[in-house]
């Protein structure tokens, strides 16, 4: 079987591209890593290139996409078009059925995934045999936070994909490998916040980090009174929620309502 490497698919270029200059995971992250077992399973993706090239589309101005846009989906071609190959989706599949790897989305997300030629997605679920298989390397571990591989991963020619995504924690939610990138350079910083942006002050409390002081010094808030556009702002902490140290003095509404 003829197969295709895919570029920039190491482990390190997945987790710690850019932070570190080590050229092994065992190196990265100093550690001495082990065939997984045999019954844990991976859950990924397989995204394959579009049909057609849209660079040309995506350059033009506003109205000429919008109306290029508007006549590909009027006539039912939007995705014919800019989604995968019909017969490299189908021949994808069919290696990866000949492989016996279980394919996922198949049954309009009801098991939480879509594969589809109009996404260029297939979901497959991998057992370290399957990726094996799949991808013609060994997956590894380093405890239960840390499953990765050696080198770049490989496909059957066959399975025209040209992207991943593992939507497993303890492949894509390792923390990033770093090293000291610095070239050298040294900054004296003074104990404290490091900038306008980095102080918040509760009354009677310690200050902490990040506050919408800023907002109210630098950009003359709150606006109240004033006859000026406005607009919904939204405080996104992903993975976070309301969520504060234990010991902290003060409640989440207190910090929020020192925030606004």
């Amino acid at each position: 079987m003829a197969r295709v490497t895919l570029p920039n698919s190491t482990y390190l270029d997945l987790t710690s591209y850019h932070t570190t200059t080590a050229t092994t995971v065992a190196e990265a992250y100093g550690i001495q890593g082990a065939p997984v077992p045999s019954d844990m399973t991976l859950n990924v993706a397989l995204v394959l290139p579009r049909a057609n090239d849209p660079t040309a589309l995506l350059q033009s101005n506003w109205a000429t996409r919008q109306t290029a846009l508007q006549q590909l989906e009027d006539n039912g071609t939007l995705w014919s078009t800019y989604g995968a190959d019909p017969a490299a989706y189908a021949a994808a599949r069919a290696e990866l059925t000949a492989l016996g790897i279980p394919l996922l989305g198949n049954a309009a997300g009801s098991d939480g995934y879509i594969s589809s030629v109009e996404s260029r997605t297939i979901w497959v679920q991998l057992t370290p045999q399957h990726f094996t298989d799949l991808f013609d390397t060994t997956l590894y571990g380093a405890g239960p936070e840390l499953q990765y591989w050696h080198g770049n991963l490989s496909l059957p020619d066959t399975i025209k994909a040209t992207g991943l995504w593992f939507d497993t924690e303890p492949v894509w939610g390792t923390f990033p490998a770093v090293s000291d990138l610095s070239g050298g350079a040294v900054a004296n910083l003074q104990q404290g916040p490091q900038s306008i942006g980095n102080e918040l002050v509760i009354t009677g409390q310690p200050s902490v980090n990040f506050s919408g002081d800023m907002a109210q010094w630098f950009y003359n808030f709150p606006l109240a009174g004033l006859d000026v556009p406005t607009a919904t702002l939204g405080l996104v902490e992903p993975g976070i929620g309301d969520a504060i140290p234990l010991n902290a003095a003060h409640t989440f509404q207190q910090g929020l309502d020192s925030f606004r």
